[in-house]
Formats: structure tokens, sequence, C-alpha cells
């Protein structure tokens, strides 16, 4: 009776630790989540975005680090900076440019191809291209007889000013010779090459991902830019979903990022001009965690 007992209480408490498991599975790159005193989900008011933060501590103003400190501060005493808890965070936002569906069951499950940070290159591109077309446009047009006119009138509208000022025009009068001497000049500018050149505007049209992963302890945050994130299931209460790319790497502490050595600018991205970061790797990410908050702000 008595092993009959401890085999009930044993199994009841590997149930409840395998349920405890299962309420958060967060690994970033081979790094595991420890329970996380932050798991906190929102929809935007629009509909269109979702976002989601795990932090191993709460290292907000209304965290027990921060009371921590005002109660010595109330004490007169100072803290250590390096008594500063070193926890890992992970913020995960999604723009999908139309209202989403939700909750998301795992039949009607996402996947997102590009980045924020693939989007905001391909927007720089863009413009680089328009203001490219522009310089050319620039380069076509003929202003050396715009130049010429422009001083034969500036000329004459001082003639015309001095002549208003000895009262022998009326102003009315020196506005109709200013404008008669600047038409023929406007109407050359706007049947330049210049003037009608068409300019395009960056369509953002294309649903996006933003991940952001901290490790405080090893002083780096990491970008995930490149590969697709799977939102399996998504609800009020939890949220499933992996990515598999490529991230880069930069340093967070004041004394790399100032050493003359520079180690943490090892690598070069190619993603924008003079973009270098302490290292590029391909990485995985899994999220399969219920929430803590939950806000809908639809």
């Amino acid at each position: 009776m008595r092993n009959s007992k401890v085999t009930f209480f044993a199994i009841v408490l590997f149930s409840t630790l395998m349920m405890l498991s299962a309420q958060q599975n967060v690994t970033y790159n081979g790094k595991t989540f420890k329970p996380a005193e932050v798991i906190e989900t929102q929809i935007g008011n629009s509909g269109e975005t979702l976002s989601f933060t795990i932090s191993e501590i709460d290292m907000s103003p209304n965290g027990d680090w921060a009371k921590k400190i005002s109660e010595l501060q109330r004490q007169g005493k100072t803290y250590n900076p390096k008594d500063a808890p070193r926890p890992l965070y992970l913020s995960l936002s999604v723009d999908f440019k139309r209202r989403f569906k939700f909750p998301i069951a795992e039949e009607d499950s996402v996947s997102i191809n590009v980045s924020y940070v693939k989007e905001s290159m391909l927007e720089n591109e863009f413009n680089e291209e328009e203001v490219n077309k522009m310089n050319s446009a620039v380069s076509k047009t003929d202003i050396s007889g715009l130049k010429s006119d422009k001083k034969s009138v500036e000329e004459e509208v001082k003639k015309i000013s001095k002549l208003m000022q000895e009262g022998k025009l009326s102003p009315d009068e020196a506005m109709k010779k200013i404008e008669a001497l600047t038409q023929p000049m406007l109407n050359t500018l706007e049947n330049s090459v210049i003037m009608n050149q068409e300019t395009e505007e960056f369509k953002e049209n294309r649903s996006t991902y933003n991940i952001l992963f901290g490790d405080s302890a090893g002083n780096t945050e990491s970008i995930p830019y490149k590969g697709t994130l799977h939102i399996i299931e998504f609800n009020s209460k939890r949220l499933r979903a992996y990515f598999k790319g490529t991230h880069f790497v930069e340093c967070t502490d004041v004394a790399r990022a100032n050493d003359k050595s520079k180690p943490c600018e090892k690598v070069e991205t190619g993603l924008f001009p003079n973009h270098k970061v302490f290292r590029v790797e391909d990485i995985s990410i899994t999220i399969d965690t219920n929430f803590k908050t939950f806000y809908d702000n639809r």
C-alpha cells in the first residue's frame, strides 16, 4: 500500500514538473531561458501587429531589482553595478501589414520571410536609386541659360523697385512687371528634365519580423536579419514559433566598444555601408511558452 502511495505521488510530481516545463521552453541558438519573470505579449490596436517579450529577470522600474536599489538608496547606501542581474532577454515583433487572423491555430500557421533589417536595407537601396535618377536628371538639365536669365531679371527687378520707391510706379504696377519678367524663366524651368522627373515612394507591403536577443552576461545583442519565422500557434495564452536563419552579434559593453583594436567590429555584414559587427552566424530559435501577461489592444 505504501509503495502504491509513493508511486502515486511520484507520478503526480513528475506530471507537475512536466506541466511546468511545458509552460516555458524558449531557446536561442542553444541558450535556454531559465524560468522567466517577464513573459508578455501584445496585439496592436489595428490588429496588424503582435509583440512578444521574455526576460529571465524583470529589470523594469517595477521589478525586484529596481525595488532593491530604491531600498538601498533610502538607507543611504550605494549598490555595486557588478551585482546587477545578468538575464537573457528576447523580443519579437511582427508587422503583418494587414489585420491577421486571431487566434492562429496549427492548421493555419504563418511564415514570415523578411526581417525589418532586410526591409530597411531594401528601402535604402530604393532611395539611393531615386537619388541617382534625380542626379541624372540634373546633369541633363541645361541651367546655363537659366543662370543668365536670372542675372538679367535681378537687374530689372532692382530698377523696378527703385521706380516704386521714387513713387513713379504703384506697388500693383511693379508686381505686374516683376511677374512678366520672371514668367518666361519659370516656364523654362517647368519644362526642364528635372521638373518632369517622376519620383516614387518605397512601398512597405511585406510582412516583416523584428527580433532582438540580449545576453547580459556576455554583453552582446543579436539581431536575426535573414531567415524564416514560423508561427505555429498563437492565442491569448500561448505562443509556439521557431526561427531558422542568420544573425549578427554586436557588443554592448563600453570597454570593448572603445577598444582601439575594435574587437567588436570584426566582420562586415554587407547590409549597410561600413556596417561591421562582432560576428555573423547561422542560428535557430524555439519559442513554446505560456504568457504571464497578455494585452489585446484592438
